[in-house]
């Protein structure tokens, strides 16, 4: 078992210090996306109005292994849709 961090950034940073054991990192990139996910849709403005929404997962050294992000991007067509 491998110790993995989440580390989740959305205009502050919340650093996990206590991490979580994964059998791979398969697993841990499993868990981040259904973190992610959980947390868009809890509150979609985390990606619809901020850039910077992403949940790093890192290892025991900290070096970041895997990264969850998510684009949005409004097509010319939307511009005065109120799609902004």
């Amino acid at each position: 078992m491998t110790r993995y961090f989440f580390i989740i950034t959305n205009g502050t940073v919340v650093t996990d210090h206590d991490g979580t054991e994964f059998a791979d990192l398969g697993e841990a990139r499993q868990a981040a996306v259904k973190l992610f996910c959980s947390i868009v849709a809890d509150d979609p403005s985390l990606v619809l109005k901020r850039s910077d929404f992403s949940i790093e997962v890192t290892d025991e050294r900290g070096l970041v292994i895997f990264l969850v992000q998510m684009l949005t991007v409004s097509s010319p067509a939307a511009k005065g849709a109120g799609a902004g």
